[in-house]
């Protein structure tokens, strides 16, 4: 090789070098590093398509913000006064309502017109398909980054009693549990150090944001349904499994959360599920049934396995009786919204999923009890 060549050879590496550490130190500077978890990326924006054939009394399609700490919820102003945080599953994430008219949302709002409560910041920290032992996991992980809370809301159930009956979950080793549970992990990793990987992550998310900025309405809704009514109720199962530990499990859940909101000074508010199971109920009631089935989400239209309309009551009233006996215990209060919502197809589009006029109505009777 001449010395021509292995001076050019030299150019190009220096050249490459120094055109790589500059970019590296550029994108040190415009890409932060991430500190937290998050429960779904923050500013994430998108549109959940709906029908109102399969989500009876749901009108309008889905808008879905996160705000800057991943939550759905309005931004964060140092104004506010009062902070509410909600913990709760598919029912307090109100994932197939409009924004402006989940429960939560409109809390904030019914709140916010009455001067002693003016101005409140409501923060939903719901997700689809958490129980009381994540509710724990965001005590822990979520809520030291949040506003300072004077109250904390868990609408819990459903899914502790589906837990309980081995219905929905699959089972998760720890780091698969994280990775169900957060959308966004510190940066922990030796490689997440450089700025050019981050910045490379941070184009990456920004493509699926754009490609699912439009994302599958309700068929899934649909699907699960037309399993369920396809079995008849003579071959629905009627003998509930023992649920003696789970129960447990959301006992200590429930008193481990209630240390951890000690630390803040905040008020723990109960509230228990209100489903459709009712044991009355009509066959217009019985023909929106989705859920209960047998193993997880994903086996139920194999199987064809579903506990029956008098187990799943009965399933649901054990799991509210927890609830209400751990606040009569521990002295808090306590919103028994299975209560106080009738199991009617006016305020629900399937078992425990909350229509329009239903969401409407559960930040009525919560606000009410705030306020008292």
């Amino acid at each position: 090789m001449s010395i021509c060549s292995k001076k050019n050879i030299g150019y190009l590496a220096y050249l490459f070098l120094v055109i790589f550490f500059g970019t590296e130190l550029f994108l040190q500077f415009i890409t932060d590093k991430n500190d937290n978890y998050y429960i779904f990326p923050p500013n994430q924006k998108f549109l959940r398509v709906t029908n109102s054939d399969f989500t009876p009394g749901v009108h309008r399609d889905a808008y879905f913000e996160a705000n800057e700490f991943g939550i759905r919820a309005d931004s964060y102003d140092k104004k506010f006064k009062q902070n509410i945080l909600i913990l709760g599953g598919s029912t307090a994430i109100d994932e197939f309502l409009h924004q402006e008219l989940t429960w939560a949302n409109q809390l904030q709002t019914i709140l916010n017109s009455h001067a002693h409560w003016n101005p409140t910041w409501v923060g939903n920290l719901g997700k689809s398909a958490r129980h009381s032992g994540h509710h724990l996991d965001y005590m822990q992980r979520i809520v030291p980054y949040m506003p300072k809370p004077d109250y904390i809301l868990i609408l819990l159930g459903a899914n502790d009693l589906q837990l309980a009956l081995r219905s929905s979950y699959r089972k998760l080793s720890a780091d698969e549990e994280l990775m169900f549970n957060y959308a966004i992990h510190p940066d922990t990793s030796f490689i997440s150090n450089f700025g050019i990987y981050r910045f490379y992550r941070k184009m990456k998310l920004w493509r699926l944001r754009e490609k699912y900025a439009f994302v599958g309405g309700s068929e899934g809704i649909k699907i699960w349904r037309e399993c369920r009514q396809s079995v008849q109720e003579v071959r629905h199962i009627n003998i509930l499994p023992d649920s003696r530990e789970q129960h447990q499990y959301m006992k200590d859940n429930l008193q481990k959360i209630v240390s951890l909101a000690r630390d803040y000074n905040a008020k723990i508010v109960l509230i228990t599920q209100p489903t459709l199971w009712n044991v009355a109920s009509t066959d217009a009631e019985k023909s929106l049934l989705i859920s209960g089935g047998v193993g997880p989400n994903t086996s139920w239209c194999k199987e064809k396995k579903y506990y029956s309309l008098s187990a799943l009551t009965n399933g649901i009233s054990a799991i509210n009786q927890i609830t209400k006996d751990f606040c009569s215990e521990n002295k808090l209060k306590c919103i028994d919204l299975a209560n106080l919502l009738p199991p009617s197809v006016k305020y629900f589009f399937d078992d425990m999923h909350f229509n329009e006029n239903g969401a409407r109505r559960v930040a009525e009777i919560v606000a009410d009890n705030l306020m008292e």
